[in-house]
């Protein structure tokens, strides 16, 4: 193999390892903001819904996450809270090659499955 196919096979290695990186990148953004907005509707099942939405766009922001407060949306009907939001994320899979993501997550939680988190809380201490 000669120098210039090694030189190729490094370039095309490397551009895919960094679209690898930056895809996980944005992944692992996506589940850490889907799991805290889990873990703050079933801590505030006696939390107002428009302040658990601030809650969770407080999150998102600590993590980057390129989402506006109006994007999501929280919900209560009895004991039942319900959490949306949708987002787009650009990611940049090359030098000059951007893709945007568009990524959504829903989470609910039962009065019933809060007092059960807590139960078990109790019971680990």
């Amino acid at each position: 193999m000669t120098l210039v196919g090694r030189v190729v096979r490094l370039v095309i290695t490397l551009a895919l390892l960094h679209a690898a990186v930056r895809v996980g990148i944005v992944a692992s953004k996506y589940y850490r903001l889907r799991t805290s907005t889990w873990e703050i509707v079933v801590a505030g099942t006696r939390v107002p819904p428009d302040r658990l939405g601030d809650q969770i766009f407080e999150t998102a922001v600590e993590l980057a996450v390129p989402i506006r407060r109006y994007d999501i949306n929280v919900r209560r009907v009895r004991e039942l809270t319900t959490a949306q939001g949708s987002y787009t994320e650009p990611v940049v899979l090359l030098p000059g090659f951007t893709y945007p993501v568009d990524l959504s997550f829903s989470v609910e939680a039962s009065a019933m499955q809060a007092r059960a988190v807590q139960e078990l809380k109790d019971l680990t201490r």
